[in-house]
Parts: structure tokens; C-alpha cells; sequence
């Protein structure tokens, strides 16, 4: 009788086994896919802190994710973002090192090279910063053409964002321009000053005003000065849309010529870059010249400007130092 029980008693057990692997085997994927869930509401939650500059708490986030799965990379190179984000470049090596260590993807090295590189410049950044903050066009333009600045915007292979507290951040661009002031969302608005030192346009351009969605859009003034004729200076004053000219601009032309200065005002009105024609009261401009035509935007009786039909006009050079401000290592035409 017990003989004929035995294989009964054994297709019993074997079918308990089976189910208690089963069980295991669920609780282990349900497990995983738990898990799984954790990390990607970890590293959505740090993206989200990130783009809002929250860079404490992306830290936090991003460290939980490296918890649930220590063998995933963006999640160190996210990390090391946040901790840049705060100032701590030191960190964000670190992060990256013990990253290299448990995945030994070159990505974290090279992540790691950019920060060291960094590190050795925050003296450069520091007197940058601190030239800036003063607000004076002459000295920023005097910094940015020293070797100390030159060096820094050619070290810089993306945008460089250094913080500074109180919300305000310092922006150094590959192409060598240069901006102080707050960001939102990782794009400059609120107020800022915009510099460039361009020796290939041979152009020195310099805007202090308000911005928004990385744009000059408001109130704000504007210097240019080319870098052969350094004695004439030219400022725009008025209202912004996108980098370009919106609404009443006052232009001053200064130059100096043998210990003399002269100034020459005026204004006119624009509409989205393109400023408004008006009478001309003394012409004294050929309407089509070197294929180009002219039309009158300002005239006193005495003197008259003109404007190039079809182009737009604003502050040209600010687009152009837009490189990447997707880059946390932190970015109007014709």
C-alpha cells in the first residue's frame, strides 16, 4: 500500500517545488520591475530639479537612483551635474570616479577631465565674475581681452555655468562671449549682462537689461565698438523682442579724436528689427547703393539715418553664444 502511495506522494512534492519556484520566480520579477520603476522615477525626478536649478535636491534624487542600481551610468553623469550645478566641482569627480569604478565606462573619465579642467580655472571665473558684477562695460572689455580670459573661453569645448549665489550664475561660451545674471529653466532671463570680445568679427559688443528664454527681450542698453576704430563708440537704448529692436531706440554715436569729443544723438522706431521709415529732411544718401537699398528712419533738418531695406536690426552677437545650454557644465540675425 505504501509502495503504491510513493509516486503520488513524490508527483505531490515535485508539483510543490514548482510552485514554490514559481512563487520565487515572481516575486523576483515583481521585484525587479519595482525596482526598476523606483530608478526611473528617481532619474525623472533629478531631470526635473535639474531644469528647474533645484541642484540640492537633484542631488538627492540622483544618488537614490545610483542606490537602486549602482551599475548605471547616466546616473553618474547626472549626479556630477547636479553637484557642478551647486559649485562642487570636487564632488562631481568624485561622483564620476566611483561611477568609472563600478561600470568602467570612459564616458565618467571624460566627464572627469572636463571637471578637473574646470577646477583649475574657478581663479579665472572668480576675477571674471567679480569684474562683471561691477557693471562697467570698459572693464569687462579690458578683462576679456587679456591672456587670463582668452585661455578660459578656449579650455571651454561646451557652455560653462558657474554659480554664484543669489541666483545668479556666470556663463562662459566657447565662441568667447561671456554672460552674468540669472537663468531660468537653464535659459538666461531676468537680468544680465551679455559680453563679447570678438576678434574674428572684430567686433566688441556688450547689452546690460532684462532677458527672456535666453533672449534680450525688455528694456535694456547696448555698446558696440569695432576693434580698428576703438575711439567711436555706438549704444542703442530702448525695448528688445528676441534680440531685436521693438519700439523706440536712442542711438548715441561718441568719438574722440585728438583728446576732442564728439557726440552725435538720435532715434527711431522698430517694429520686430525692422525700423520704422520716416521723411527724410535732408537727403543725403543714394537710395540704392552697392546693390543695397536705403530708406530714412531718422532726420532733424540737420543730420538723417538710414536704415537697409530688409535687414533687421538688434543684438546681433547674443544668438550666437547660444552654443548648448542643454549642458549643465554650465548659450538676432539679418
Amino acid at each position: 500500500m505504501k509502495k503504491k502511495n510513493m509516486p503520488k506522494i513524490a508527483a505531490a512534492v515535485l508539483i510543490l517545488l514548482i510552485a514554490i519556484a514559481a512563487v520565487f520566480s515572481v516575486a523576483k520579477t515583481v521585484k525587479a520591475d519595482s525596482l526598476k520603476k523606483a530608478f526611473a522615477e528617481q532619474m525623472s525626478l533629478g531631470e526635473r530639479y535639474l531644469l528647474e536649478q533645484n541642484y540640492e535636491e537633484a542631488v538627492i534624487a540622483f544618488s537614490l537612483a545610483i542606490e537602486i542600481d549602482p551599475k548605471n551610468v547616466d546616473s553618474y553623469l547626472k549626479l556630477s551635474e547636479a553637484y557642478a550645478g551647486t559649485g562642487s566641482y570636487e564632488n562631481a569627480v568624485s561622483a564620476l570616479e566611483k561611477g568609472y569604478e563600478q561600470t568602467q565606462d570612459s564616458r565618467l573619465m571624460e566627464a572627469k577631465e572636463k571637471y578637473e579642467r574646470l577646477i583649475k580655472q574657478i581663479p579665472a571665473l572668480t576675477r571674471l565674475a567679480e569684474v562683471m558684477a561691477q557693471a562697467d562695460r570698459a572693464s569687462v572689455w579690458e578683462y576679456q581681452k587679456g591672456t587670463e580670459y582668452q585661455e578660459l573661453a578656449a579650455s571651454a569645448d561646451e557652455v560653462i555655468t558657474y554659480p554664484l549665489g543669489n541666483e545668479r550664475y556666470l556663463l562662459v561660451y566657447p565662441c568667447g562671449h561671456c554672460y552674468y545674471g540669472t537663468l531660468e529653466d537653464g535659459r538666461r532671463s531676468g537680468h544680465g549682462i551679455w559680453a563679447a570680445y570678438g576678434y574674428e568679427e572684430e567686433l566688441l559688443s556688450y547689452y546690460d537689461g532684462e532677458w527672456k528664454d535666453d533672449y534680450p527681450n525688455g528694456a535694456g542698453k547696448y555698446w558696440t565698438m569695432c576693434l580698428d576704430v576703438p575711439e567711436d563708440l555706438f549704444s542703442d537704448e530702448g525695448t528688445w523682442k528676441d534680440g531685436l529692436e521693438d519700439g523706440r531706440i536712442s542711438s548715441l554715436y561718441t568719438s574722440t579724436y585728438r583728446g576732442e569729443t564728439y557726440l552725435s544723438r538720435s532715434y527711431h522706431t522698430s517694429k520686430e528689427g525692422i525700423p520704422d521709415a520716416v521723411t527724410d529732411l535732408k537727403p543725403d544718401r543714394i537710395p540704392t547703393d552697392s546693390g543695397r537699398e536705403f530708406y530714412c528712419m531718422y532726420s532733424n533738418g540737420e543730420d538723417s539715418e538710414y536704415a537697409i531695406k530688409g535687414r533687421k536690426y538688434g543684438i546681433i552677437h547674443a544668438k550666437m553664444g547660444v552654443d548648448d545650454n542643454e549642458s549643465m557644465i554650465s548659450g538676432a540675425s539679418e
